[in-house]
């Protein structure tokens, strides 16, 4: 497929997916439809502004000064949003035709908003790659390369897009979810999973169980008597699963109406929703900052001096018993070597820029 015929077709699916994004808002409309996809380009402006900021100007690292403009910008933007949404829901008397026009419009425009989003952030991922990393095709984006608003801007600020967007989109999460919901879905989870433990042992090893499993071995017609026994012991303890998990969901029912409860108070739905959003956020930017810190050590060297430094040391005892491990030296060294371009992607944008160097990593 050549370059022109793969723009055409990619052209035309976009085309088709934006008019079923524009009949589903219209349907939708406005004051139903999530308003993410104006408040994260809102965040990301904000979160841009860090490019300004002297490095002198922050003691320490911007990694915090990054994190706190993030989540403060996302609080007052999303949570503005989910104000003025109330406010406008509150309304009892029956809505003039003219907004009611609008609203299916807004909604039309909101869907076909969200769809350039998501194409916006893929591509922000996708393009900066390209252009930091390796491009595949030069004859399809060198010309987007070239365009001002991407030297000037997007070139150094696209891949906070994608940060920028997990990060509100777990905020947001967290929010919607609550804490309470997640102990309940990790306390079914145990449940289930205890359910099956606690079948298995009874069946086995409770001696009520297991004679009731050997009268049913017994009685079958099976040439081997291990067969029997092992086909017996798994009814038996299949019924007892299903015992324990009619009392789990029993119990998972009344815990879900007692959530129900806490969630329509206005004090414990809030607090719920807090610890909610702030755990959810914690996860991300622990993931993030794992996964930056172990690149950022794998790219400048650390590990592959602290390998070095390992096998010198075991060889002071050990002779030459771990010169087979050289050629791991070797291939991390490779790696070091592979990864600068990486590196350079990851810290081309300011708040990326800030996760490479953070608390947890070893430069």
């Amino acid at each position: 497929m050549t370059t022109e015929t793969l723009t055409i077709v990619m052209i035309a699916a976009g085309c088709v997916f934006a008019i079923a994004s524009v009949f589903y808002g219209i349907f939708r409309k406005f004051t139903q439809m999530s308003w993410l996809s104006y408040q994260i380009p809102l965040v990301f402006f904000i979160v841009a502004l860090l490019r300004v900021i002297p490095e002198g100007a922050v003691p320490g690292s911007k990694f915090y000064l990054g994190v706190a403009i993030t989540v403060a910008a996302t609080a007052l933007i999303v949570g503005g949003g989910a104000l003025l949404r109330q406010a406008m829901l509150k309304k009892r008397m029956p809505a003039h035709g003219a907004w009611r026009f609008l609203n299916r419009l807004l909604g039309g425009v909101t869907a076909l908003w969200d769809y350039i989003m998501i194409v916006a952030v893929l591509g922000a991922a996708v393009l900066s790659f390209f252009a930091y990393v390796y491009d595949p095709l030069p004859d399809l984006f060198g010309a987007v390369f070239e365009l001002g608003i991407w030297k000037n801007f997007f070139a150094y600020h696209a891949l906070d897009l994608v940060l920028v967007t997990g990060l509100v989109f777990a905020m947001r999460g967290g929010w919607r979810v609550g804490v309470a919901r997640v102990i309940v879905i990790i306390l079914m989870l145990a449940l289930s999973f205890g359910s099956v433990a606690l079948a298995l042992y009874l069946s086995v090893f409770v001696p009520f169980f297991s004679d009731m499993a050997g009268g049913m071995a017994a009685g079958m017609a099976v040439a081997s008597p291990a067969v029997a026994q092992i086909v017996s012991t798994a009814i038996v303890a299949f019924i007892l699963f299903v015992i324990f998990f009619i009392i789990s969901c029993i119990l998972g029912f009344f815990t879900v109406k007692l959530i129900r409860r806490i969630r329509y108070d206005y004090f414990w739905g809030t607090l719920d929703a807090v610890i909610g959003c702030a755990l959810s956020l914690l996860v991300a930017l622990l993931v993030l900052m794992g996964l930056y810190a172990g690149f950022a050590a794998l790219a400048d060297g650390t590990v592959t001096a602290a390998v070095e430094n390992l096998i010198a040391q075991i060889s002071e005892s050990a002779g030459d018993a771990v010169s087979y491990l050289q050629p791991a030296v070797d291939a991390l060294k490779n790696l070091e070597g592979a990864l600068q371009s990486y590196a350079a992607w990851l810290q081309s944008a300011p708040l990326s820029a800030a996760f490479f160097s953070n608390p947890f990593a070893l430069h």
